[in-house]
Order: structure tokens, then C-alpha cells, then sequence
């Protein structure tokens, strides 16, 4: 799970990292070719652009530092980061929140630590019993 997870961030790291360099290059070579009004305009959508792509390339580069921290890949007894929660409902991954994944053809959610799912499931053992939204689920296992 953490090598999938790992992998995927990588990969979106990359793809983020490739859409800043482009947008980098549409800047410069809107300074060299354009004047006036429309070169304000579109310089400064794509200095937008170039923001929003800093400030998720930040947060998956962060994502990633969390999960090569070791504890993330320490088994666990009580849910805590980078813990695998089965329960007899679904599948939670606390680490960072990527939505739901599908590994080796189980659909698992990953959630950060900061969502509610998390907080509910924190510190959980095997056979514990937590309500969500007005269910109740049985904890299976905690890795």
C-alpha cells in the first residue's frame, strides 16, 4: 500500500512539476512576442496558473515526505498514520488523501489524518466498534 501510494504521488509530483515548466516557458514567451492589454491579461492568468501549480506541487511534495517518514510503515496495533484499517464495511488508508484507490482489485480510501473519517478511526484497535454518520463498523484489523 505504501509503495502504490508512494508511486502515484511520485508520478503526480512529476506531472506537476512538467505543467509548471510549460507554463514557466508560456510566460517567457509571451514577454518576447506580445505588448498591451492582452499581454497583461494573459500574463497574469498564467501567473495564476503558475500559483495553484506551486501550491499543489507543495502539497504533494509534502504528502510524499510524509510517507517516506518511517513510522509509516511500522505495523501498527492502534490506527494512527499509515495505518491499514479493515473493518467489516470497508477499507481506510490514513495517510495522505488521494480518494479512493483500487489495489490488487480492493477498493481502499485514503484519507488524511485531518478529515473526520480519520479522527473517528484514530486509535482504534481490532474489534472495536465505531460509528460514522450514523453506522456502526467493526474494526477487523489494524496494520
Amino acid at each position: 500500500m505504501l509503495r502504490f501510494c508512494l508511486d502515484r504521488i511520485r508520478a503526480t509530483i512529476d506531472d506537476f512539476t512538467t505543467n509548471l515548466n510549460e507554463v514557466q516557458e508560456s510566460i517567457e514567451t509571451e514577454e518576447k512576442s506580445t505588448m498591451g492589454d492582452k499581454y497583461e491579461t494573459g500574463r497574469a492568468m498564467a501567473q495564476q496558473e503558475q500559483e495553484r501549480i506551486q501550491r499543489q506541487l507543495g502539497e504533494a511534495r509534502k504528502d510524499y515526505q510524509m510517507l517516506k517518514n518511517p513510522s509509516m510503515s511500522a505495523r501498527h496495533q492502534k490506527a494512527q498514520s499509515g495505518s491499514l484499517i479493515t473493518t467489516d464495511k470497508r477499507v481506510i488508508y490514513l495517510g495522505p488523501g488521494m480518494g479512493v484507490i483500487n489495489v490488487n482489485g480492493k477498493s481502499i480510501i485514503t484519507t488524511s489524518m485531518q478529515s473526520p473519517l480519520a479522527q473517528v478511526f484514530l486509535d482504534c484497535t481490532k474489534g472495536d466498534q465505531v460509528e460514522f454518520r450514523g453506522q456502526t463498523e467493526t474494526v477487523l484489523s489494524v496494520e
